[in-house]
């Protein structure tokens, strides 16, 4: 019986912008600046008709903004970049946390059930943990209300 999780894979795709003011809007545009995504599978033995044992391997994968842009911004815009982004990152590993907190011990729970016992506690599981992920960016306004928004002019 365990329950491992692989470091987060990071991956990333492009904002194309020359300034960071075009880089908040095309962000805004978008329904989610970042991504988290989980992939969690089980593997089990029976004795008899029941789970003797179940393994689970969890890998989890956040996907986040860069902007091609960056090198050329002045520093100020640079800082307000990384200061969202680092936000961000905040945000999208808060999702970690509760793949971590969900699945961190589903292989317990697999065991002594049938097969398709532990198929519908597996379902569940997961359903609980995308509530809760659900859950989680409603009460932070998808990390908005924690800083992941780009303050671009004067006054930011």
């Amino acid at each position: 019986m365990s329950v491992e999780f692989g470091d987060t894979e990071r991956g990333f795709y492009d904002v194309d912008a020359g300034t960071l003011a075009e880089a908040a809007e095309a962000i805004s545009q978008m329904a989610e600046a970042a991504e988290t995504e989980w992939f969690p599978r089980y593997e089990y033995e029976t004795t008899g008709h029941v789970l003797s044992s179940a393994t689970v391997d969890v890998r989890t994968r956040i996907t986040l903004p860069r902007w091609t842009g960056y090198d050329a911004a002045d520093e100020a815009e640079k800082g307000e970049w990384r200061r969202f982004c680092k936000a961000l990152e905040a945000h999208e590993e808060g999702h970690v946390g509760l793949v971590i907190e969900h699945l961190s011990d589903v292989d317990e729970k697999l065991i002594g059930q049938s097969v398709a016992g532990a198929q519908r506690i597996w379902e569940q599981t997961l359903a609980e943990l995308a509530s809760a992920s659900a859950a989680y960016d409603r009460e932070t306004d998808h990390g908005r209300k924690r800083g992941t928004v780009i303050g671009v002019g004067a006054g930011r």
